[in-house]
């Protein structure tokens, strides 16, 4: 599954709004194919496409159904699996975005940050007023602004969504 610019913007756009930014498709249908790199990378022992494909569902999984979490120990339950599978994803990433996986992962990082600070009584829906301005708007841009390159990556290597569970 390709994404052409317009379905990647109003996937994010959509995305943005129901799930403090952290989700959105992004990128661009460039019509090439990541087969090349990914027998190249795995035929050096580099990187592992179903490894990779199964933190992005981790990833998925963690953060379905986040903006309805109501109860501070179901909100740490949450962003402490976000992080660790946005870790995971760093683990796993092809080696041309290991930098941009690491840089979602620490705003990913972030989040679990600002729960915590808050002792986990924070919405995790993006329209609450907490991610307006402030620290939380600063959680939600360092979200949005680093998790195109990962959801491309997911696109690519897994023909889905980072938000789409398998």
């Amino acid at each position: 599954m390709r994404s052409t610019p317009a379905r990647a913007n109003a996937v994010a756009i959509t995305l943005a709004i129901t799930l403090v930014a952290l989700l959105g498709g992004c990128g661009d249908d460039d019509g090439g194919s990541s087969t090349t790199e990914t027998t190249s990378d795995t035929a050096s022992g580099g990187f592992e496409q179903e490894a990779f494909c199964d933190a992005a569902g981790d990833f998925a999984t963690a953060s379905d159904g986040a903006p309805e979490e109501s109860t501070p120990s179901g909100v740490e339950e949450r962003v402490t699996a976000m992080s660790a599978a946005a870790d995971a994803l760093v683990d796993t990433a092809p080696a041309d975005i290991t930098e941009e996986a690491q840089a979602f992962a620490d705003a990913i990082d972030g989040l679990e940050q600002y729960a915590a600070e808050r002792d986990y009584e924070v919405r995790l829906g993006g329209g609450s007023p907490e991610y307006q301005s402030g620290d939380g708007a600063v959680v939600v841009d360092a979200i949005t602004n680093t998790i195109a390159p990962v959801d491309q990556a997911v696109q690519d290597e897994c023909d889905r969504f980072l938000s789409e569970a398998p």
